[in-house]
């Protein structure tokens, strides 16, 4: 059933031009990274986190989003410390 979910997931995402991360890949199904049947560990959210930013950061659509002009701490950026990491997304603002 969570396969069927997730394929519809990713052809409304292909249908309506949407960045598509599959989680569902990235991710694997052990005690190492999930706590229970919906909570991430620290490793899985970890992972889960660093897979949104490589999609990202490889998207040609995310790219044209940002702008060529686009700079820290509006740009994208990834800041993995004491396995923690997290995703900074923004647009620079117009002046």
């Amino acid at each position: 059933m969570h396969k069927l979910y997730n394929d519809i997931i990713e052809q409304v995402a292909a249908r309506h031009s949407v960045i598509f991360v599959d989680a569902n890949k990235a991710i694997p199904k052990t005690s190492e990274y999930h706590r229970d049947y919906v909570h991430f560990t620290d490793k899985g959210a970890l992972t889960l986190a660093s897979t949104i930013f490589e999609v990202l950061k490889n998207s040609s659509q995310f790219k044209n989003y940002l702008g060529e002009d686009s700079r820290e701490p509006y740009g994208l950026q990834k800041n993995v410390q004491s396995n923690r990491c997290s995703v900074s997304v923004g647009a620079a603002a117009e002046s």
